[in-house]
């Protein structure tokens, strides 16, 4: 407004010079009240033009203004969320990685959410290795006379050392606490015996139970023995609602009036058993059949394979054997059992 004002002026003066060029008197001018209407209207155009000129400068300064400040605020918001999102896996990992935490227990529950045993089998140990910071632990499956007890997985550092089944009523007092669902606790120091064992049930029968062979000083105690109770307890959970689904859908699951596995499921059973090798924590062989014919390869090894053992189709269209916890040097046990039953047969790697 003030360049305004300066412009009215500066034009005010160049008038009144004119008029004095021109011979008119000052003093008319100043009494002629007619002679001011030029020097009003300069003033008046010089003061709306600077008033206009001033308002549209602030606007453009408060709108600047504005802009800055909500650029900042985006910039300090984009910096939080940016550091928030990097810190998350971060803050993730120190509640599951601290020792106690129900965060690592729900990371458990998480990874115990399977209908596939074999897949629980492989999560329960993998778990279990983890939080209880132990690399002796052992998963045996029970029969259903609850006589003997079948290795289905374990650590790698005892993969040469344990036998492949035991059998129950020798264990001693293991059995004996496991049975009367409670925690076996080797506190005589037994040589060869587990230091922890805990069984879970199915009903009232003994199905499975997990065993740990040997701990640091300081995992002796009620602290840790109530961990591996809670582990425990989830993969029963898990567990027996995977029986439970095998039963209700065995259909999906057997070719009908056959113990045969239908080929989806047993490719995804080969999968779990081919990554249980690879980790070093469980042995397999596989078997082609050159018979094809479901209801006979049924009928003929329904008395000799474990329950543990998998008889399928794979894509191919063969019939297959999986034999857990079985190795090359141990096949020859298996091998005179399938000899009598006058099937022919080969060990291969793969399905196909």
């Amino acid at each position: 407004m003030r360049t305004g004002l300066l412009a009215a002026l500066l034009e005010c003066i160049a008038l009144f010079v004119q008029y004095l060029g021109i011979g008119v008197d000052w003093t008319l001018l100043f009494y002629n009240v007619e002679n001011w209407i030029p020097f009003m209207i300069y003033l008046m155009a010089g003061s709306v033009t600077g008033y206009i000129k001033n308002k549209k400068t602030e606007e453009i300064k408060f709108s600047r203004e504005e802009y800055g400040l909500l650029r900042d605020k985006y910039l300090f918001l984009n910096e939080v969320y940016r550091s928030a999102v990097e810190n998350k896996g971060e803050y993730k990992k120190q509640i599951l990685g601290f020792k106690d935490s129900f965060g690592r227990i729900f990371d458990a529950v998480q990874r115990l959410d399977n209908i596939l045993p074999q897949s629980i089998f492989m999560e329960a140990l993998l778990t279990m290795e983890d939080i209880l910071e132990n690399r002796s632990i052992a998963i045996y499956s029970v029969d259903q006379y609850e006589r003997f007890g079948r290795l289905v997985v374990c650590s790698d550092q005892l993969r040469t050392k344990l036998p492949k089944s035991m059998v129950l009523e020798e264990s001693g007092g293991l059995f004996e606490m496991v049975r009367e669902r409670k925690i076996y606790k080797n506190t005589e120091m037994q040589e060869g015996m587990p230091v922890y064992a805990s069984g879970i049930f199915r009903e009232e029968k003994l199905v499975l139970f997990v065993v740990i062979y040997e701990v640091n000083p300081d995992q002796y105690g009620m602290n840790y023995m109530n961990i591996f109770r809670i582990l425990c307890g989830l993969v029963q959970t898990s567990f027996l609602r995977a029986l439970d689904y095998e039963e209700l859908a065995e259909e999906k699951i057997y070719y009908p009036q056959t113990n045969v596995v239908r080929r989806e499921r047993f490719m995804e059973i080969l999968a779990v058993q081919s990554e249980m090798k690879e980790k070093k924590i469980a042995d397999y062989v596989l078997v082609k059949l050159e018979e094809k014919e479901r209801h006979k390869v049924s009928d003929s090894l329904s008395r000799i394979i474990r329950a543990a053992d998998v008889i399928g189709e794979g894509t191919d269209g063969n019939l297959y054997v999986l034999l857990t916890q079985v190795n090359l040097e141990s096949f020859h046990f298996v091998e005179t059992r399938l000899a009598g039953t006058g099937l022919s047969y080969q060990v291969v790697e793969k399905v196909g």
